[in-house]
C-alpha cells in the first residue's frame, strides 16, 4: 500500500528485500526542525552522548571508590581515560569520512570503531556497577538508550507522509500520524527513522553562512557524540 501527501519525500528503505519497508519522509522546513526538537524534548528525549557518558562514568567511579586504595581507583580511571581517547579518535575518523569518503578514510574509521569497541568491552563490568550504584549515571545511560526511539516516534508523527510494505492503514490527523498508524510501524524501525529525521534537520553549511544561529545541539541535551553508533538502515 502506498499513500502520499508530499510530492518529493525522502525514501528510507529498511529490511531485506523479502521484508522491505519503505518510509516516505517529508523534508522539514526551518520552523519544522524546531518543532521536531521541541516535540522530542517534550516527550522526554535527552541525548547526552558518549563523551559525556564517559566523563560521568569517571565521576561515578571517583565517588564509588572513595574508600578504595588510590592505586586501584587510578587504574580504573586510567582505563576510562583510554576509552575516552578512543572515542575522540573514532569521532574524528567519522568526521573525516563524512568530509571525504575514500578507501583510506573508510579503513581509518573501521579501525577506530573496532578499537573503540574493544576498549568498551574492557569497561563492561565497571559500567554495570556504576549503573547499579550511581543513580545519576544510570539516568544518563537510560536517557541515551531510548533517545533515538523517541526521536523516531516524534519524527514519524510529524514527517511520515506514506509507506510501502507495511500492513495497516496509513492515516494522518490534526496531531500528525495517527496512533493506529504509529502502532503499525515495527518497533525496531523507530530508531532509524529518528536518525534519518535528525540528519534532515541539520542546517547546511551554506545556510549557516547566511544567518547567525546558536550551535546545533540534540533535543534536550548537549552532545558531541552519540553513546552508540547512530542507527542505520538494515
Amino acid at each position: 500500500m502506498l499513500t502520499l501527501v508530499s510530492n518529493e519525500p525522502e525514501r528510507l528503505e529498511l529490511g531485506l528485500e523479502s521484508d522491505r519497508r519503505v518510509y516516505l519522509l517529508k523534508p522539514p522546513s526551518v520552523y519544522e526542525r524546531v518543532k521536531f526538537r521541541r516535540a522530542v524534548s517534550a516527550a522526554g528525549g535527552r541525548l547526552h552522548g558518549q563523551l559525556s557518558l564517559i566523563e560521568a562514568l569517571g565521576r561515578a567511579v571517583v565517588e564509588l571508590m572513595a574508600e578504595s586504595p588510590p592505586e586501584a581507583r587510578d587504574a580504573v580511571l586510567a582505563k576510562i581515560e583510554a576509552h575516552r581517547v578512543k572515542a575522540v579518535e573514532c569521532m574524528e575518523a567519522a568526521r573525516a569520512l563524512q568530509f571525504e569518503e575514500s578507501e583510506d578514510t573508510r579503513r581509518a574509521f573501521a579501525a577506530a570503531a573496532a578499537a573503540l569497541a574493544e576498549s568498551g568491552r574492557g569497561l563492561v563490568v565497571i559500567e554495570a556497577e556504576a549503573v547499579g550504584a550511581h543513580p545519576a549515571y544510570a539516568q544518563m545511560v537510560a536517557d541515551d538508550a531510548v533517545y533515538w526511539e523517541i526521536a523516531g516516534i516524534e519524527g514519524a508523527r510529524l514527517f511520515l507522509m506514506g509507506w510501502e510494505g507495511i500492513t495497516g492503514k496509513f492515516a494522518r490527523n490534526a496531531g500528525g500520524l495517527s496512533e493506529a498508524s504509529l502502532a503499525a510501524i515495527s518497533q525496531g524501525d523507530f530508531a532509524v527513522i529518528g536518525a534519518k529525521i535528525e540528519s534532515l534537520c541539520r542546517v547546511s553549511e551554506t545556510q549557516r553562512k547566511n544567518f547567525s544561529s546558536p550551535p546545533a545541539t540534540p533535543p534536550g541535551g548537549n552532545s558531541s557524540m552519540p553513546s552508540s553508533p547512530v542507527p542505520t538502515a538494515s
